[in-house]
């Protein structure tokens, strides 16, 4: 899959094409640079997919990712496009849950050990013999 396609595909996605239609060259430029721009923000949520931001004459150049990969990225970028095109409200549940689910499967591949950390507040000792309840009382 193409740049261009996988844009063209959360696109798709939202309704703001049909399927046989293109976008414009206007929703391919906007597509793209949010595109760039989100991809590498993953990083800031712990999914580091080792983006190297696109060109619009980049476009037609494949997706450095399995297809596995591009189902997920493309609800998930759909779901972070809709605002931009005005369908914050109106995005299909289908949609919405894919993009959650989406993210999940990416993080469990893309983060590392080394990303994560443990809040040791929150956990309990292990001779507590029982959950100690005063922060929740």
């Amino acid at each position: 899959m193409t740049v261009n396609e996988f844009i063209a595909r959360a696109m798709r996605l939202l309704g703001i094409v049909r399927a046989g239609e293109a976008p414009t060259a206007d929703e391919y430029t906007n597509g793209l640079e949010t595109l760039n721009l989100f991809v590498a923000g993953l990083r800031l949520r712990g999914v580091d997919m080792g983006w190297q931001s696109y060109t619009a004459d980049q476009g037609g150049e494949t997706m450095p990712y399995p297809d596995e990969d591009l189902g997920h990225l493309s609800a998930i970028f759909a779901f972070h496009l809709s605002s931009e095109y005005g369908k914050g409200n109106s995005v299909p549940v289908s949609v919405a849950a894919a993009s959650s689910l989406g993210f999940n499967a990416l993080w469990s591949k893309y983060s590392t050990a080394s990303e994560m950390s443990f809040d040791r507040a929150i956990t309990l000792p292990l001779n507590s013999g029982g959950a100690d309840r005063t922060l929740f009382s």
